[in-house]
């Protein structure tokens, strides 16, 4: 996805540590960020990789962060999830089915349930 749109680029504190004096860019920056910020993107659906992208932070930082902040992490599948379906949940039950589906709805539950006799009686009588 790479660098955000204008205003949407999260707000890091660069911090150099004490002693090193001025702004020498050969220097180690601790980028932290706001939890508002990065709960923000992160609530939005981007990725832990794609806010260290458009940032000037690593992803260790951006997980250091969600860490310190207590920001729960979504697992794998939701991930991928909310990546393939960026406009929300595709699947809807409908509620009202025609004559054809009410016909078909009742052929697959009379297969489904058929399968599952077919399975007893195989485990009862071996």
């Amino acid at each position: 996805m790479g660098r955000w749109q204008s205003g949407q680029l999260p707000q890091t504190v660069n911090l150099v540590p004490s002693g090193y004096g001025g702004s020498n860019p050969s220097l180690p920056t601790i980028n932290m960020f706001l939890k508002e910020e990065l709960e923000r993107l992160y609530n939005n659906g981007l990725s832990m990789m794609e806010i260290a992208k458009g940032s000037d932070c690593s992803l260790s930082g951006v997980k250091y962060w969600m860490d310190k902040y207590a920001i729960p992490r979504r697992s794998r599948s939701e991930a991928t999830y909310i990546k393939r379906n960026p406009d929300g949940d595709p699947f809807q039950v409908k509620n009202k089915l025609t004559r054809n589906e009410i016909f078909l709805k009742g052929l697959g539950l009379g297969l489904y349930w058929g399968k599952a006799i077919k399975v007893a009686i195989i485990h009862k009588f071996g």
